[in-house]
Formats: structure tokens, sequence, C-alpha cells
């Protein structure tokens, strides 16, 4: 993700697919975590504690469209620079358009206000929290 949020405008394809290989990888983590502490007496309850964590049911949705249906469902923002003339026929009083910098500024999950790369990092932040609090606390 921190390279994702560091892509310029221009490289929004390879912002995309960086947005998206987290997910999958993420998704991935658990599935390993799964396979190596799934025979511990606790893990089914551990498990079921978990689904309906907000982190868990992103990045399981997210990874799920992904791979099963297509790309992620990622908001576009979308700009319009230029110096289109107002229509009294007066200069326009912004002639310079906001244009993004950063490709991370064209997407995002929940808000236009929350990058998707705020979002995908809290969900991996969180995720993080989750496996290695389990693997201290209940699968020791």
């Amino acid at each position: 993700m921190e390279r994702a949020a560091k892509y310029p405008a221009s490289e929004r394809v390879d912002f995309e697919a960086d947005v998206e290989a987290a997910i999958v990888f993420s998704r991935a983590a658990i599935h390993r975590f799964q396979r190596k502490h799934k025979g511990h007496p606790g893990f089914k309850a551990w498990w079921a504690s978990i689904e309906s964590d907000p982190a868990v049911q992103f990045l399981r949705d997210e990874r799920n469209q992904i791979l099963k249906e297509g790309p992620t469902r990622i908001g576009q923002q979308v700009w319009i620079s230029g110096n289109a003339a107002s229509t009294s026929g007066a200069a326009p009083e912004n002639p310079r358009a906001y244009q993004p910098q950063l490709a991370s500024e064209f997407y995002s999950y929940e808000d236009v206000s929350i990058p998707a790369t705020a979002t995908v990092e809290r969900h991996l932040s969180a995720l993080e929290v989750l496996l290695e609090n389990a693997e201290k606390q209940v699968f020791t």
C-alpha cells in the first residue's frame, strides 16, 4: 500500500493492481493462518468470532470480487480541467482547474473524502492486529 500511495496520477493502472494485490495477499495470509491453526481446539470458536469483523468482511468480499467476478468495487472520481469560458462570456474564475497529482486521489471505497489507500490500509492494520493477538493469546 505504501507504493500504491506514491503512484503519480498517470499510473492509475499500476495503482489499481497494487491495491488489488494487497487485498488478495491479505486474504492469503488469513488462509495460511487458518491452515496453521485449524487443528487447535480453540480455532473454530476464534474463527467464528472474527467472521463478522469489518476488516475480515471487507477483505473477504473484495478478494472474492477480484478473483471470482471482476475488478474491485472501487469508486473513481473525475476532474475536468481546462480553460472553459463561463456562460457569461467572462474569463473563468479558476482558469486552472484542480488536477490530481497522485493516482490515489482518484479512488475511494467508503466516501470520496477517504482515499482507497486509507481504507485498505486501515483494514490491513486491523487484520494484522487480529492475527497477532490470536497468535499470542489463543494459539500459544
